[in-house]
């Protein structure tokens, strides 16, 4: 692969191809395109430290050392503050060469690291590692992951210490995630300082996956001649996928989808967190993911990356209290079969089922409150909880059934051992949390005997209570 190019068409942006950055470049003059440049607003300078600074670092703490102890009491944090302030006084004001010569131990003891990996294939592990368990929207390993992780400090952001950023969407979406986990070799990982440089690379990296989703449906003809672009469909990349099992086009969908989870574990944005599993859901219906396979030979990676897709959605209205009426138009026409583990054939179908357990509860209350502000007839209400409930009580007498061993490994394997029981146990917290209590059930029972207007005054009193 070719390294990094400071200016490149977009052209040779959505092939990731070397630019030699002229009017035209060599490679659309060869193949006959219009060579278009846009500027692109990842990265900048960054600023240079001088040796210097470690120098005077390094002075003012042999000064502290020989301070006599008999007198105040000796505070290390001190000593800390002096070479964290040192070091990026120093740098900010005078710049020049990188601290090349900063030895690993006492830099890392003092500045915030983050996690960053070496290579596709060293985040692809760790995705397997942190991510999988909890999110498995990409089919199994093939072998056993193991966590290659590479500390980058926090006064060695130009990439001199030799870690590469990634490139596709895919990737940097993973690594805003991965970002967010504590690094083995930060000494204070629960400090302030520690956790706001992790957000803040977190967000660099899902800032730049959005981007890169942006620049991979460019056409190099939008910005020149509109009605030739509106022939055209974005071009193909060439490059190897991330995962050898999944198609190139299906790799924005699941970088959508895992910024969606960003926005909402991470930032709290439901509205962001909408819309990234808005312009998934679009993309996966655009390639047609939501209906049955022809082919004989089941694609786990096209079910797995439209189910999970319907869960972001889902969870999205969920957590909103709103309707995806989007879903609710097209719900006739999903077709494709459930995603099934090596381990478990059942796991993902009652996690799905039990999703949308929830999200019916979610339409149920939105209805019930409209109702009663409304004065409506209640009668219809109480029909549709009963039948709720007593679906409801099914699925939890299935879950509630289940013995669930403990695995033989801690790390996901190609059976998906750990897989399967992480979603057996979010299937029981999804159906336990919208199950309708009992005493409200008994309760409920009782005053529909009574007259509909004493039900519409006690529901209104327990949501004026809520």
């Amino acid at each position: 692969m070719p390294g990094p190019i400071k200016l490149a068409c977009l052209s040779c942006r959505a092939s990731r191809t070397r630019c030699d950055g002229l009017q035209p470049c060599v490679s659309c003059s060869n193949r006959g395109r219009d060579c278009v440049y846009q500027p692109s607003r990842r990265g900048g300078a960054r600023v240079r430290k001088k040796n210097r600074a470690w120098e005077q670092a390094v002075a003012e703490k042999e000064a502290s050392e020989q301070i006599p102890q008999h007198g105040d009491v000796w505070d290390p944090a001190q000593d800390a503050d002096v070479i964290f302030d040192a070091l990026f006084s120093q740098s900010i004001i005078s710049g020049g060469d990188i601290l090349s010569e900063s030895p690993p131990d006492i830099s890392s003891q003092f500045i915030p690291s983050v996690r960053t990996y070496q290579d596709d294939t060293a985040i692809l592990d760790a995705y397997y590692i942190f991510i999988h368990p909890y999110f498995p929207i990409l089919p199994p390993p093939k072998t056993i992951p193991r966590d290659q992780a590479i500390p980058r400090y926090q006064n060695n952001m130009d990439g001199s210490g030799g870690e590469s950023e990634p490139s596709t969407s895919i990737s940097l979406a993973i690594s805003a995630m991965l970002a967010l986990i504590p690094c083995i070799h930060d000494p204070h990982p629960t400090s302030k300082e520690s956790v706001l440089f992790r957000r803040d690379y977190a967000q660099y990296l899902a800032q730049c996956a959005l981007e890169c989703i942006e620049i991979e449906s460019e056409i190099p003809e939008s910005s020149v001649d509109p009605a030739k672009a509106l022939l055209q469909t974005p071009c193909c990349d060439s490059r190897e996928p991330f995962h050898p099992k999944v198609p190139l086009e299906l790799e924005s969908i699941i970088a959508l989808d895992i910024l969606s989870a960003y926005e909402y574990a991470q930032r709290g944005n439901l509205k962001k967190m909408e819309n990234r599993a808005g312009q998934a859901l679009m993309a996966a219906m655009s390639l047609s993911l939501h209906l049955r396979d022809d082919n004989d030979e089941p694609n786990e990676a096209k079910r797995r990356v439209w189910w999970m897709t319907y869960i972001c959605v889902s969870q999205a209205a969920i957590v909103g209290n709103i309707e995806p009426s989007i879903l609710a138009v097209f719900i006739p026409t999903f077709a494709t079969e459930y995603p099934a583990l090596e381990s478990d054939l059942e796991a993902f179908s009652s996690l799905i089922q039990a999703q949308q357990a929830m999200l019916a509860t979610t339409q149920f209350s939105t209805e019930l409150s409209k109702a009663v502000k409304l004065n409506s007839d209640m009668g219809r209400i109480h029909e549709r909880m009963r039948e709720l409930d007593s679906h409801l009580e099914s699925l939890i007498k299935v879950a509630d059934s289940w013995v669930l061993q403990s695995t033989r490994t801690a790390t996901v394997n190609p059976t998906e051992e750990v897989v399967s029981r992480s979603l057996r146990c979010m299937t029981r917290i999804k159906l336990n949390s919208c199950r309708v209590t009992k005493p409200w059930r008994l309760i409920l029972a009782h005053i529909f005997d009574v007259t509909d207007q004493g039900v519409i005054m006690f529901i209104r009193g327990q949501l004026i209570r809520k």
